[in-house]
């Protein structure tokens, strides 16, 4: 990075490529016009925290860390009036600023850091498929050396002794959503000042908060399941949270940030113009141990199992009513199974994950196997112990689920939907069913031969080696570096135009229209309405 400032900034603009770029003349009398991302750039720069980064990661002296810090506009534009204090920000924004530099500064002359990073995610608890990615990454960077913070709305005991930071933004029952304005109000405040180099966001409402955050951001995309497949009254804000997504963060993606997306099916979701700044990262599925065959015959037996049953697994949330994530078909997958156990006794079923406290006594009614809430290492066994994990999930960014069953040796038969055609066919590794009728028949067929059932085990674990943890984070560390590096060089931080309040008013008005119907769309409208009013 070089500076070599002898110029004075007016307040002419000339609009080039759609935007406003502010005139900087040359003490030799020339001038040029100065691309709006470089004034941006340099309005986020605070004095104080310039030079203790200078300080802190490139080992300066503070005598050299102000000398630099004096040659470099800082705004928003900062510069100080005669006696030392600030000037009228509006003041500020329409004087000229001069300045006067023939110091030069190159990184070369300073030792490299790694960045720090910081994870801002929903919540981190056991049993949640994005919390388990970011533990496997935050703690796998931090082995590798990276000062790696978590930021959470909330967390669970046992992540007390994991070996990277976990930071709870919000403290008390009035901070407990992480949707509300109050809790981005205060979380803010504390994110920046947490010295953070690079940040990853795994998670809502975080995408949102990108143009509040001091420095690069990547997004990874687990992906948000189609709103077809939730309850009308449910449907509306999961279709509002994929449009904010699309129109509001990744089509106006800066080319200083990435979106990792966990798969193609969720790449293929992205906007056209985030393409050449997406990465495809698939997860890693050996975070379990690797369950010994002795273990799983023993858990069998526990179980009531025969060396002859066949066991079907499913591991996932629980829920029966269709409320939380009715895509996950839970209620279905029961009676394909029912009626399959009618003719074939010993094919039996074993559910296991989060579930509320009376499904188990509904589970056993029905004579299947629960195993609810149970420690994480007990669900690595659960897999290892089944001939099959079943699952007629409609959506699937990734399926973390079926991964772990491939990585202990245990072939799946899932739908043909989201990411599993591009994970599964051609392995020899599963069935995918079009439809209940050809899962239900894939099923069966598997249960009558053994021998197929032990060929495609040998596959499935032969699957499993593409995902593994240190590929994905190898891949993501590079990203880290990359961003870091290109964000400190001086890369522009603005990205295309974001998608303006009308656009993206027409654009929600079109697709709730169309798909939720003119009622929903009526309601949407009036409680927009009355929101606005109350801000007034």
């Amino acid at each position: 990075m070089l500076f070599r400032l002898n110029c004075t900034i007016t307040g002419d603009l000339q609009t080039i490529s759609g935007k406003s770029h502010r005139q900087v003349q040359r003490s030799d009398g020339s001038s040029f016009f100065l691309d709006p991302a470089f004034l941006f750039a340099l309005e986020n720069i605070n004095r104080e925290n310039l030079k203790r980064r200078l300080c802190d990661r490139f080992a300066a002296t503070d005598a050299e860390a102000a000398a630099i810090v004096s040659t470099i506009i800082k705004t928003r534009l900062v510069v100080n009036d005669e006696g030392g204090r600030m000037k009228d920000e509006g003041e500020r924004m329409r004087s000229a600023l001069m300045y006067d530099s023939s110091f030069i500064l190159h990184n070369s002359a300073f030792p490299s850091e790694r960045p720090r990073i910081g994870i801002l995610t929903e919540r981190m608890k056991l049993g949640f498929g994005v919390d388990l990615v970011v533990h496997e990454t935050a703690s796998r960077l931090t082995n590798r050396g990276y000062e790696v913070t978590v930021f959470t709305g909330s967390v669970e005991a046992i992540y007390g002794s994991v070996n990277y930071e976990v930071v709870r933004l919000g403290e008390g029952e009035r901070l407990a959503d992480v949707f509300s304005q109050e809790f981005f109000e205060r979380a803010i405040l504390s994110l920046r000042k947490s010295r953070i180099d690079v940040w990853i966001v795994e998670s809502l409402p975080f995408y949102y908060w990108r143009d509040s955050l001091p420095g690069p951001v990547i997004f990874v995309e687990h992906g948000t399941p189609f709103p077809e497949l939730f309850p009308r009254d449910v449907s509306l804000s999961v279709r509002l949270a994929r449009l904010t997504k699309r129109e509001r963060v990744f089509s106006a993606i800066r080319p200083t940030d990435r979106i990792v997306a966990v798969s193609r099916f969720i790449a293929s979701e992205l906007p056209r113009s985030a393409a050449d700044r997406t990465q495809i990262i698939y997860n890693g599925c050996d975070h379990y141990p690797l369950i010994q065959a002795d273990a799983a015959r023993e858990f069998r037996g526990e179980s009531g199992l025969s060396d002859t049953d066949v066991l079907l697994a499913y591991v996932g949330r629980i829920d029966f009513d269709g409320r939380k994530q009715p895509y996950k078909s839970v209620d279905r997958l029961l009676e394909v199974w029912q009626r399959i156990n009618a003719d074939m006794p010993h094919v039996r079923l074993l559910l296991a994950g989060r579930a509320d406290a009376d499904i188990e006594r509904q589970l056993r009614e029905k004579h299947v196997i629960p195993m609810l809430n149970v420690a994480e290492e007990k669900v690595a066994l659960v897999l290892a112990a089944a001939d099959l994990f079943v699952s007629m999930s409609l959506w699937e960014g990734f399926d973390l689920p079926l991964f772990e069953a491939q990585f202990q040796g245990t072939p799946c038969v899932a739908m043909r939907c989201g990411a599993h055609p591009e994970l599964i066919d051609g392995t020899g590794a599963g069935a995918l069913a079009e439809d209940e009728a050809e899962f239900e028949r894939s099923i069966r067929k598997l249960a009558k031969d053994r021998d197929s059932l032990s060929e495609m085990s040998r596959r499935a674990k032969e699957n499993s080696k593409r995902f593994l943890w240190d590929t994905s984070v190898d891949r993501m560390q590079a990203l880290v570096e990359d961003v870091h590096a290109g964000y400190c060089t001086g890369c522009s931080v603005l990205g295309s135009r974001p998608t303006s309040n009308v656009r993206f008013a027409l654009v929600v008005a079109k697709e709730v229209l169309l798909h939720e119907g003119p009622i929903a769309f009526a309601r949407l409208a009036i409680d927009k309405l009355r929101r606005m009013r109350g801000r007034r």
